[in-house]
């Protein structure tokens, strides 16, 4: 993350925290404000990221093609080497456009993988594909192919399967009731039932990994990480 990006969100942080964190504000209402401005912020530093994107590359095309008509024109090494320079920053604004394609093709996949949609329907059809069965055989050695057969064998083996006899629990009830279960003693529960502490916190934001979120608010680790000084109490 970029330098400017970090303290224009921790600013962001910060001021929020100043006005609105007071005794009468609920703490959950607090921290999905905090995340809706701490968004508003992404969104806006990439506003402005694209138009920079976009008027670099215009800028690039139309650098490209005035070098090109003075190289039809005539060969100069220098206009080559301007042209050759200018062609060779294309592909990288290109690569930026394909990372931000591919991050929304997984978004739409977490947003709208388990919703009834085409995404869903295509899903559903490959898998099951992939697991349909071909045929089955039967108890007696017959293979059978059609649907009815093996939907009639599944349910033959299931019903039997659950209709037979339970076994008797009586020889087992007297081992179960001398079985000694580990039992935590009163100083091992205390800290399991103490209030989280600041510490505790840090640790867990620590081991949190960069590149995912531990929440459906879809912030990524790395996040949590660089920012954990500003919303955490001193």
């Amino acid at each position: 993350m970029r330098p400017e990006v970090v303290a224009r969100i921790s600013n962001a942080i910060s001021t929020y925290l100043e006005f609105n964190d007071t005794a009468d504000t609920p703490l959950p209402l607090l921290w999905d404000a905090l995340k809706a401005v701490i968004k508003g912020e992404f969104i806006g530093i990439s506003a402005v990221d694209n138009k920079l994107r976009r008027e670099k590359r215009a800028h690039l095309q139309q650098q490209v093609m005035e070098l090109e008509k003075i190289h039809k024109r005539k060969w100069a090494l220098r206009v080559w080497r301007q042209l050759s320079a200018a062609l060779l920053q294309l592909p990288g604004i290109d690569m930026d456009r394909a990372e931000y394609a591919a991050l929304c093709l997984q978004q739409s996949y977490y947003v709208g993988g388990n919703r009834c949609g085409r995404l869903l329907a295509t899903r559903l059809r490959a898998q099951h594909q992939w697991a349909a069965v071909p045929s089955i055989r039967l108890s007696g050695g017959l293979a059978v192919t059609s649907d009815a057969q093996i939907a009639s064998a599944f349910r033959d083996f299931y019903r039997d399967l659950y209709s037979a006899q339970q076994t008797d629990p009586g020889p087992s009830l007297p081992y179960l009731e001398q079985a000694r279960t580990p039992k935590l003693t009163p100083e091992e529960a205390a800290p399991l039932e103490a209030p989280i502490r600041l510490k505790e916190v840090i640790s867990a934001i620590a081991r949190l990994e960069a590149l995912k979120s531990p929440a459906p608010d879809g912030f990524p680790g790395s996040i949590y990480k660089t920012f954990v000084c500003n919303w955490l109490p001193s």
